[in-house]
């Protein structure tokens, strides 16, 4: 009895932390989301290049807004490992090989507070960008708290 309350309390309180957002986001979302933080002081545009922020060769970086999985192995030509439909997703690939993916929790209908929002176009579910992309970054405020808008500005070499 005392294991199946562990276990209710464990499922109610995962699923409360995705409902409300709770939960911090870690990995490459993460490390994007300080990387901003400390830039950006006090509502400043400032500048971000992803290749700073991995450890991993990679020359193709694909953003996914709630897409599908056929969407995703469509775009990347590859079949990706499972993850959950109608979350935003990384994959990075390396000379046409999938090297990284990362998904997030999402709201289909409103930005949920720490997501990281790259400017893919309202009529696609993804874009690609190159290894050398510059990004203008901002820390944005909704109602449901802040988030983070990444615009592609250029390219460094």
């Amino acid at each position: 009895m005392k294991q199946a309350r562990m276990v209710f309390f464990i499922l109610f309180s995962a699923s409360f932390g995705l409902l409300c957002g709770c939960f911090n986001r870690r990995g490459l979302e993460g490390k994007i989301i300080t990387e901003i933080q400390s830039r950006c002081k006090n509502g400043s545009i400032c500048s971000l290049r992803i290749s700073e922020l991995t450890d991993f060769e990679w020359d193709k970086m694909y953003a996914f807004r709630s897409a599908t999985n056929v969407d995703v192995d469509q775009a990347t030509g590859t079949k990706l490992h499972p993850y959950a439909d109608l979350e935003n997703l990384l994959v990075f690939t390396y000379q046409g090989k999938v090297v990284f993916q990362e998904s997030e929790p999402i709201d289909v209908e409103h930005v949920v507070k720490d997501e990281v929002v790259f400017d893919i176009p309202e009529s696609a579910h993804y874009k690609v960008y190159g290894h050398d992309v510059v990004f203008s970054a901002r820390v944005l405020s909704s109602s449901y708290g802040p988030y983070y808008e990444l615009t592609e500005v250029g390219s460094h070499k």
